[in-house]
């Protein structure tokens, strides 16, 4: 994160997100069990933006989830399938995979900006200072790579 804190998802055993130093010191815990907002049921992947809001993956209530640096909820995208994988570029644009499978693009508002299905079951997705796209597609045990248009 831009400040300097790590966060980690704690989806299969906590349903949580967890903050912690650069020297590993644990600072808080903010999420629970459930489906309302600020809960998680699997938060499986997540992203800090260079303003520090933070986007959570979660998975098994198909939606992303907005916090803020703290993990005050801010908003959640909800027009998913088993969210799995998300990215922020450097030009803080998101990019998001599901189990449809798809690739969704957004704003940090959330705003829809593209949406295809180029793989099988793209676990994650990655973009490089080129530009680049890079996807973890699980099912056909390869990464692809895309150029940008």
């Amino acid at each position: 994160a831009p400040s300097g804190k790590i966060y980690v998802s704690d989806g299969y055993g906590n349903s949580c997100i967890h903050r912690f130093t650069t020297t590993g010191e644990h600072i808080d815990t903010f999420g629970s069990p459930g489906s309302g907002p600020g809960q998680f049921r699997v938060p499986h992947s997540l992203r800090v933006a260079k303003d520090g809001r933070v986007y959570v993956c979660d998975r098994e209530n198909h939606r992303v989830q907005v916090f803020s640096p703290d993990g005050q909820f801010l908003d959640q995208w909800t027009d998913f399938k088993f969210p799995m994988g998300i990215h922020i570029d450097d030009n803080q644009i998101v990019y998001v995979t599901d189990q449809v499978p798809r690739l969704s693009i957004y704003t940090l508002d959330g705003e829809l900006l593209a949406r295809g299905r180029t793989f099988e079951n793209c676990h994650n997705v990655y973009t490089d200072s080129r530009g680049y796209l890079y996807g973890v597609d699980t099912a056909n045990q390869r990464v692809q790579k895309f150029a940008k248009v």
